[in-house]
């Protein structure tokens, strides 16, 4: 996560996926992990084209609560 904070503060854009193929066997044959090796996902960094919008969020009272 720091890492994408890193390439914002430093005007590129990021993005950490972890899709299928972070979990498939023969992907992780490929790059070269033991059995005991697993992948958290994959950094994609590059220039941003546009500014993105903020998505709308939920208020944190509607999310959380306190018992």
């Amino acid at each position: 996560m720091n890492l994408l904070h890193a390439c914002r503060s430093t005007g590129f854009a990021g993005l950490w996926l972890s899709e299928w193929y972070a979990y498939d066997s023969a992907v992780c044959t490929e790059l070269g992990l033991s059995a005991s090796e697993r992948i958290a996902g994959f950094l994609h960094i590059g220039t941003p084209s546009a500014t993105r919008d903020e998505r709308v969020r939920p208020l944190l009272s509607e999310v959380v609560s306190a018992y």
